[in-house]
C-alpha cells in the first residue's frame, strides 16, 4: 500500500495496522573520503609552452605552482616523482623534482616544481600572493611589489600578451664602470645620469642596475658636442 507523506492514516481500520503502515526512510549517512591530489594545473597560453628562451619567466594566474624544466635553476632540489602537471590543452608533463629556484633578477621561487620536458618557465601568482609579494599589471607592464609596496621587479607585455620577466644574466668578469660605459653606448651615447635611473626602476628589459661612471666623461661625446 502506498501511503503518501500528508495523508490521515486510521490505526483502527485493520488494513492500517503497524504491519502495513510503511516505515519513514532512513537517510544514508555521508561520510568525507581524503583522495589525495597529486596532480597540478597550468593555464598558461601554449604560446609560452613553445617558448626558445630559458631567461624569459612567464607570469600565469592559472599556474598552481612555481614551475621549470632547467634543473641548473635551483638553488636546492630534491628528485623525486610528484605526479604530473595538465596543461590548458589538456597534456601532461611529469614532476620528477621540488626546490628552491635562484635566479639573478627574480624573487627566490620556494616549492618550485622541477618538471621533465617543460620548456617554458612559469611563475604561479597565487603563490607570490601567499609569500606576501603583490602583481600589479597595466596594459603594457606588470610590476611585483614587495609586501612593504616597494617595486621589486618590473616585466613586460610580450608580442604573444603574455606577460613576462627576463633573469638577468650576472657577469663577474666586467667591472662596474666598463658596463655602465657599454650601456651608454649601446645605447647611442645616453647620458650617464639618465641610464642609471633607467636601470634602477627597471625601465628597459635587460639592463642591470648602474653605478656611477669614475670620471664620468665619454670621449667620442666630447668630440661630437665640438662640431
Amino acid at each position: 500500500m502506498h501511503v503518501s507523506r500528508n495523508e490521515n492514516v486510521d490505526l483502527h481500520d485493520p488494513r492500517n495496522s503497524r504491519a502495513h503502515v510503511p516505515k519513514a526512510t532512513k537517510k544514508a549517512k555521508i561520510v568525507a573520503k581524503w583522495i589525495r591530489k597529486n596532480e597540478n594545473v597550468c593555464h598558461v597560453a601554449q604560446i609560452a609552452l613553445k617558448a626558445n628562451s630559458s631567461n624569459f619567466w612567464y607570469l600565469d594566474s592559472g599556474c598552481s605552482r612555481h614551475m621549470t624544466g632547467n634543473k641548473s635553476f635551483f638553488e636546492t632540489l630534491v628528485m623525486e616523482e610528484g605526479g604530473n602537471v595538465t596543461f590548458g590543452d589538456g597534456s601532461k608533463r611529469n614532476v620528477v623534482g621540488k626546490g628552491t629556484i635562484s635566479v639573478p633578477g627574480l624573487p627566490s621561487l620556494s616549492n618550485a616544481l622541477f618538471v621533465d620536458g617543460l620548456k617554458a618557465n612559469l611563475i604561479s601568482i597565487s603563490h607570490l600572493s601567499d609569500e606576501g609579494y603583490s602583481v600589479l599589471f597595466s596594459k603594457d607592464y606588470c610590476s611585483i611589489l614587495k609586501p612593504d609596496g616597494q617595486t621589486l621587479l618590473k616585466g613586460m607585455r610580450s608580442s604573444d600578451n603574455c606577460y613576462c620577466l627576463e633573469a638577468r644574466i650576472v657577469s663577474n668578469h666586467v667591472s662596474m664602470d666598463e658596463q655602465i660605459e657599454l650601456w651608454h653606448e649601446r645605447l647611442g651615447h645616453m647620458n650617464f645620469r639618465d641610464l642609471r635611473t633607467l636601470g634602477k626602476f627597471n625601465c628597459v628589459r635587460g639592463l642591470p642596475k648602474l653605478g656611477k661612471k669614475a670620471n664620468g666623461i665619454c670621449g667620442p661625446c666630447q668630440q661630437g658636442k665640438q662640431t
